[in-house]
């Protein structure tokens, strides 16, 4: 009984340390030592700061560039630094659930302002990178060794459910009928 109880505890510790070793991890900063792209506000000008700002890593099979079928990496929405603008805090690292040391996927970071939204999903002040294959991720249980995302471009947020302000012209236009249709009535 005793050398059963051995075996199974042994198989248990096994089937536990494959299914942690299951994920490839890499790390998702922008900092200067990752190939500095800062995030920016809406104006384009200044870099994204503190909590009011979060960022989260996206991925999906590689070689994929469809936007719509990027998943979010479990516990990757980060604040961005207090002090210096556009970057995100330390150095974050993103564990891909089913992808192996070695193993590559595309990713993608997304950005939002807080306060328009929980996830970057409902917000309606938000940003996207472009999709980037990532390097060969590695063993998330080695920090220091994780890879970094390469090839990151800088972007800005944006306001997805603004209106677009109308053109001179149009205005005008609509002025000159508003005219007609008063002349009309009189």
């Amino acid at each position: 009984m005793k050398k059963f109880t051995s075996i199974f505890f042994c198989s248990l510790v096994l089937a536990a340390s494959n299914s942690f070793a299951a994920d490839g991890g890499i790390v998702y900063g922008n900092t200067p030592n990752s190939g500095y792209a800062p995030i920016f506000d809406t104006d384009m000008t200044t870099g994204l700061k503190g909590s009011a700002f979060k960022v989260a890593l996206y991925y999906g099979a590689q070689g994929n560039t469809d936007a719509n079928s990027m998943m979010l990496v479990a516990g990757t929405a980060t604040d961005f630094h207090g002090s210096v603008g556009g970057l995100i805090l330390g150095n974050p690292i993103g564990v891909i659930p089913g992808a192996s040391d070695g193993d590559v996927r595309s990713v993608q970071l997304r950005a939002w302002e807080v306060a328009s939204g929980t996830t970057w999903e409902t917000a309606s002040v938000r940003g996207e990178s472009i999709i980037l294959d990532s390097p060969a991720l590695g063993d998330p249980q080695n920090a220091a060794a994780l890879p970094r995302l390469e090839g990151l471009q800088s972007f800005h947020l944006q306001n997805v459910n603004a209106v677009p302000e109308p053109s001179t012209v149009a205005l005008g236009i609509i002025g000159g009928l508003a005219l007609l249709m008063r002349r009309r009535r009189s």
